[in-house]
């Protein structure tokens, strides 16, 4: 026994040690460079493959080879024509040495191909298919067995561009063995995951799972394959197949049978859709289910092959068992081929209710087959919820007997000139829902009708003292175009009492009133809105009351009559609080889009409670006042644009506070007056802030407004007149802003004449009073004429024009004067010589100008300096300079503190500014004996100023004088009066100034005046 042992040892090691060495020689290089060419040869393209190796134990006892995700290429390299992630393959050896090959196992793991036909009739396989002229045919009588053949997770496709034919298989697992020699016989065990199939743009099947375990003889000679015997799954209906496919290379054809039986018809079922699987999941069944057919024919070409089957269901049975009844009785019996299907009669019965039909479709696979139908049912709908659950419509109860007798007849193609007739009556009906105390009783139909018309003989319904009816006719009711309805419609509800009947949560919405409606409906069906001929609609005492409301609609109230297409109110109104508007006049079209109205509105409101309704915080915190409104409105609703209003509206004591408004309004009173043409405002007078504020005039055009700009032919017109007695615009605009961020000026789409007057208004601190001006705007400028104000204890006069060609670059145009301003405030608050001068912390007194002055403006409403151009004069007297830094330095040249504080008997100029140059000419002040006269220039951006000034200075500075430029420049510069003139130039910035004699005019000066003296003495010593 051990000596056994032992060789036993010996010869498993000796295999070991044999499927070692092999391993370690055939490597996954060495596999590949001598298995792939063959693999290329063999398809003509470049196969991929990642890895390859020898296998011992995956398919002991038999060697095997194992091929990694392989990939052969499509018409590009780019492309896959077909791809798996393993293939594995054993062989046994010794069958390689015989005529017959037998290779024990191939399995392919996560396999995919799609074949596919192109519009040429090409393929992706052609390539495959060439004959090969050295090949010989050694296949007599040599065979090769393939016992296992195994595909797991495979993805097949099919697709036709010829016929738009589309087919996929998902999911596929197969076990399949196979026997080669002069035939093929083959056993198959296949699940699918899910079938597809597209032809054009119609999905026939999609995600069908199926399954087949079948036995087949193939004979590739003859082209045969016989189906010996298998079963074929449907969702799981299994049905027996057997027959024949052949000549496939030509005209492929079918010879099969199929068969299926069994004692649960509920087998049917497994057929239903996934999507609608959860209706019939859970269901009892019983009851015999038998089904026979044969296909038979071509498998290509424009014809189908023909088809016959029959289906019987004999005594079956339903049960929900959550319901205490079934569906029982279940009989069918039908035929179907390409020629017709036949319903010969379909029936089933639940408790006392039974329902039975039959028909007929010809041309089933066509579009165009002609059908007939006939359906008959009894059904008492008291016991519809023992054996089907009302619930899931929110239903509790049901009740009436229904009967129904119909029958159909015309073709698929031409559902509009089908033929039917039929009589539908429902008795005794009742309805209850849940969560509510109370049924709609009395429900009746009476209602027969063909393909000419259908007969509403009655149709109503009770719900305690609601009552609803229905009768008439509806002609041509499958003729869309040509649908006609006459029918006439009587309605009363209690609202109070709808809540008993349908589900409505007080805490939400309650309402009540008697809503009474009648109407005749006389017209084309798909203009129901201009079907009505005559009625009328009233609600008394009507209340509604919501969560969304703060307080409840009461005492609404509606008399109206229905005359075609037009409404005539006689009476509406509704109240809510201390609110009430009332309506009476016509609404044409009122069931269209296209409404036409003539309503006259009448009503008042206390504003306070207007809050109730909409919530206006944080814009509006606290409202007050009362609205009254009286006026008619005539014209389209649905275009508001071209309507007409006439009435007025007035407001009275009303006030409103909050953060959408800049300081709170008061004792808001005004009437607003409306026509046709305009708007006219008769007075309107408020406070807002410390400010009143009187407006009166007329806005004529003012529908224009109700139009896009684009589309509007004329402007609005504003003409009236503002008066204030306080204009605090400092209260109203926050001037920190418009520093900081940009401020684009839009103005309005109106062409405007006031009238300003205003006694005393406040701008950035400074108080102006008495101002008078004509103001005119249009959508593009601001013009202020015959302007007058007081500021700065003196006058302004003159015009104003603000261009505005676009938001962010505007342009002012200011003509006028000024008289009498005091100089120190007028210069703090408009700094025009440059934004960092000082000038005036130095100068103190009055002035008075003349100016022209145009600047555009940048968005944040500053001068561009650059574009700023400016003329005019300027003068003063009985003024005071002190400290300037003009001033100290020439105290400090001089060196007389004499010109530290220096009052000022007259000054005068004139001046211009010019591409940011600031040009004074012919400055002359005096102040007692001493004078000055200066030309020169300033640069308001840089701040350079370059002056040539003229020092008139009296006798007694002429040693100071002469100190400084020599005692004979000082009597070269002496008047013939005793004065002197010293010319200077004056260079530098205002704050630092620089001072020099002008040697350009004191140099010609000095010399004629030593030139002078130099005759004089000539003169002398020659005796002259």
């Amino acid at each position: 026994m051990k000596t056994f042992l032992k060789i036993v040892a010996a010869i498993i090691g000796l295999f070991i040690i044999v499927a070692v060495a092999l391993n370690l020689y055939f490597t996954d290089e060495r596999l590949k460079s001598t298995v792939v060419p063959y693999m290329n040869e063999a398809v003509g393209r470049e196969v991929e493959v990642e890895s390859m190796s020898l296998t011992f134990f995956s398919t002991f006892p038999r060697p095997g080879i194992s091929v990694g995700h392989l990939r052969i290429p499509g018409e590009t390299q780019s492309d896959t024509l077909a791809s798996l992630d393993q293939l594995v393959a054993s062989v046994e050896l010794f069958s390689l040495l015989g005529d017959q090959i037998s290779i024990s196992e191939i399995q392919l793991q996560n396999p995919s191909f799609t074949y596919k036909v192109y519009a040429d009739s090409s393929t992706n396989i052609d390539f495959l298919l060439q004959p090969d002229s050295t090949e010989t045919d050694t296949s007599a009588g040599y065979g090769i067995n393939i016992p296992y053949f195994q595909i797991t997770n495979g993805n097949f496709g099919y697709q036709d561009e010829t016929s738009g034919t589309s087919v996929s298989l998902r999911d596929l697992n197969a076990n399949l063995s196979l026997a080669y020699a002069k035939t093929i016989t083959s056993t198959v065990d296949l699940k699918l995951g899910g079938l597809s199939a597209t032809v054009g743009n119609q999905s026939y099947v999609k995600g069908l799972p199926l399954s087949l375990q079948q036995k087949s003889t193939l004979d590739l000679d003859k082209e045969q394959l016989n189906l010996d015997e298998g079963t074929f799954s449907i969702r799981g209906l299994a049905l027996n197949l057997s027959g024949t496919i052949s000549q496939w290379s030509t005209t492929p054809k079918a010879d099969i049978l199929f068969t299926s039986s069994t004692d649960n018809f509920g087998e049917l079922l497994r057929l239903v859709p996934q999507e609608y699987a959860s209706y019939t999941e859970g269901l009892e069944s019983r009851g015999s289910l038998s089904i026979d057919g044969q296909l038979s024919g071509a498998l290509g070409g424009d014809d189908l092959p023909g088809f016959s089957a029959t289906i019987q269901v004999s005594n079956g049975y339903l049960k929900n068992p959550d319901l205490p009844k079934p569906i029982e009785g279940i009989q069918l019996s039908a035929q179907a081929s390409n020629e017709l299907l036949s319903v010969d009669n379909l029936s089933a019965q639940a408790g006392e209710n039974k329902i039975s039909g039959s028909g007929t479709l010809q041309k089933p696979l066509e579009e165009d087959g002609d059908f007939l139908l006939d359906i008959n049912a009894d059904v008492n709908l008291a016991t519809l919820n023992q054996f089907y659950d009302i619930a899931q419509f929110d239903l509790e109860s049901l009740n009436g007997q229904l009967t129904l007798d119909a029958k159909a007849n015309g073709n698929r193609n031409t559902p509009d000139k089908a033929a039917f007739s039929g009589v539908a009556k429902l008795t005794n009906g009742s309805l209850k829902m849940v969560k509510v105390p109370k049924a709609i009783k009395n429900i009746s139909i009476d209602a027969q009708g063909n393909q000419d018309a259908i007969t509403i003989n009655n149709m109503q319904l009770q719900a305690a003292s609601n009552t609803f009816s229905l009768k008439g006719n509806i002609n041509q009711p499958l003729k869309e175009e040509q649908r006609t309805v006459d029918l006439t419609t009587d309605l009363k509800f209690d609202l109070a009492t709808i809540k008993d009947f349908y589900p409505i949560n007080e805490d939400t919405l309650a309402m009540r009133g008697i809503l009474t409606a009648n109407a005749r409906l006389q017209g084309r069906a798909d203009q129901i809105e201009r079907a009505v001929q005559q009625g009328s609609i009233s609600l008394q005492n009507g209340y509604l009351e919501h969560k969304s409301l703060g307080k409840p609609i009461d005492n609404i109230t509606l008399e109206s009559t229905l005359d075609g297409p037009t409404m005539a109110i006689t009476k509406a109104s509704i109240k809510t609080g201390d609110n009430s508007v009332s309506a009476s006049g016509s609404i044409t079209n009122y069931l269209s889009d296209d409404r036409t109205i003539d309503l006259k509105l009448t009503g008042d409101a206390m504003l306070s409670q207007i809050t109730s309704y909409y919530d206006l915080q944080p814009t509006i915190k606290e409202l007050t006042g009362k609205a009254d409104l009286n006026f008619r409105a005539i014209g389209p609703l649905g275009d508001p644009a071209n309507m007409k209003f006439n009435g007025q509206l007035t407001v009275q004591n009303a006030a409103m506070e909050g953060e959408g408004l800049v300081q709170p309004v008061s004792e808001l009173n005004g009437k607003l007056e409306l026509s046709p043409q305009s708007v006219d405002l008769n007075s309107l007078k408020f406070k807002i802030g410390s400010s009143d504020i009187a407006l009166q005039g007329s806005l004529q055009d003012y529908m224009a407004y109700l139009k896009a700009e684009k589309d509007r032919k004329t402007t609005p017109k504003l003409s009236g007149s503002y008066k204030s007695e306080l204009l605090n615009l400092d209260e109203l605009i926050n001037w920190e802003d418009t520093t900081s961020s940009p401020v684009p000026i839009n103005l309005p789409d109106l062409n405007s004449s006031v009238q300003a007057d205003i006694s005393k208004m406040i701008v950035t601190g400074v108080t102006m009073k008495n101002l008078k001006a004509s103001a005119s705007t249009t959508p593009k400028q601001i013009k202020l004429e015959k302007a007058t104000v007081n500021l700065f204890e003196g006058q302004a006069n003159g015009s104003f024009i603000w261009d505005v060609p676009q938001p962010d670059r505007t342009k002012i145009t200011f003509n006028g004067s000024l008289d009498s301003l005091r100089a120190k405030s007028f210069f703090a608050e408009y700094p025009i010589l440059g934004k960092k001068s000082k000038f005036h912390e130095y100068i103190s007194g009055s002035f008075s100008a003349r100016v022209d002055y145009e600047s555009e403006l940048n968005v944040y409403l500053e001068p561009l300096i650059e574009t700023s151009k400016m003329d005019g004069n300027f003068g003063m007297s009985k003024s005071r300079l002190q400290g300037h830094p003009l001033q100290q330095k020439l105290a400090t040249w001089l060196k007389t503190k004499e010109f530290n504080n220096v009052v000022l008997d007259e000054w005068k100029s004139t001046y211009s500014l010019k591409k940011s140059i600031f040009t004074i000419n012919n400055l002359r002040l005096t102040s007692g004996d001493i004078g000055a006269e200066m030309n020169g220039t300033q640069h308001l951006v840089k701040g350079d100023i370059n002056y040539q000034m003229r020092l008139l200075l009296p006798g007694r500075f002429k040693n100071t004088v002469a100190s400084v430029i020599t005692k004979q420049a000082a009597e070269a510069l002496t008047q013939k009066n005793g004065t002197l003139m010293v010319p200077l130039r004056i260079t530098g910035t205002h704050e630092n100034p620089k001072i020099a004699l002008d040697k350009e005019v004191i140099g010609p000066i000095v010399k004629d005046y030593l030139k002078n003296k130099a005759g004089n003495v000539l003169n002398k010593l020659i005796g002259n």
